[in-house]
């Protein structure tokens, strides 16, 4: 299940990322199930990725995909439809942050007390800019004055009201799934973190992400899925480690000169260790990034 984000600037983003599922698709043993908000007018739609396209399932027009619900939504419907052993998720993030104007609306929304325009471009500015979903922002700006939504924001709101959020949305995402996620992952910015791990443990068994801020290709689905639909039976642990790999080797591949970072979080440790010696995987820094493996 891919829920990508993308009404906003990455938008362009998203059609690569989609073309590239397209290239693997689904299969009889793994579905690949996508629920894309781009921007223009094409509004929300649902997908089932197919080898050349002609996949579309359901068009649900506008969706604000800042909205906990409008993703639980969508694994609750994504369950019903294409039932499975096993269930990944992917969060494709707002990517390029939350303008100054949606922020603004957001503001009005809540009625922002001593709000002005200028705010919305500092908050724009800020870690508040990574916010997952549209609650943080509504949670933040609903404060009593404009220094103490300063303050909130500049504490990374990324990494503590929406690490909350994302916990109670994949608390009842384990109740529809009637087990925990077997494998969380987040193509967006900066999620690979102890604060992320701690809220979703009870939730998710293996978390694929980034500590660092994602280049703008992000995932390489391509490279991703084709291992999986080969070997629908691989072990969730590989098919995690198999992520890492690909995504840290195609920017080697592209020749990549920026710091890139992944790792995949084994939810089920409690030694708080990072283990050099889990098989298919490579701990190192090289030109292009790290790839790791952390038990909790």
């Amino acid at each position: 299940m891919v829920y990508m984000a993308g009404d906003n600037s990455l938008s362009s983003a998203g059609d690569d990322d989609l073309a590239e599922m397209r290239k693997v698709g689904s299969s009889p043993d793994v579905n690949v199930i996508v629920q894309f908000d781009n921007a223009g007018n094409h509004g929300t739609r649902r997908f089932r990725a197919l080898q050349g396209g002609n996949d579309l399932v359901q068009s649900l027009g506008e969706t604000d995909s800042g909205d906990p619900n409008v993703l639980l939504d969508f694994v609750t419907w994504a369950q019903a439809n294409y039932r499975a052993e096993r269930y990944a998720l992917i969060l494709w993030n707002h990517g390029g942050g939350w303008e100054p104007s949606a922020i603004d609306t957001i503001a009005q929304d809540v009625k922002a007390i001593a709000y002005s325009d200028r705010e919305s471009t500092e908050r724009a500015a800020s870690p508040l800019r990574r916010a997952f979903f549209r609650p943080t922002l509504e949670t933040i700006l609903g404060l009593n004055n404009p220094q103490e939504r300063a303050i909130c924001s500049d504490d990374g709101s990324g990494h503590s009201l929406d690490t909350i959020e994302l916990g109670k949305v994949l608390a009842k995402t384990a109740i529809v799934l009637g087990k925990p996620l077997d494998l969380l992952g987040m193509d967006a910015c900066l999620m690979s973190n102890l604060e992320v791990a701690y809220q979703v443990k009870s939730y998710v068994n293996y978390i694929v992400a980034s500590e660092e801020s994602e280049p703008n290709e992000g995932w390489p689905y391509e490279t991703v899925l084709s291992r999986l639909v080969a070997d629908p039976a691989l072990p969730t642990a590989d098919f995690a480690s198999h992520i890492v790999q690909a995504y840290v080797q195609s920017y080697i591949d592209m020749h990549y000169t920026g710091d890139v970072a992944h790792a995949a979080l084994d939810l089920a440790q409690r030694s708080a260790r990072l283990d050099r010696t889990a098989p298919g995987i490579r701990i190192g820094h090289g030109a292009a990034g790290r790839a790791g493996w952390l038990t909790l």
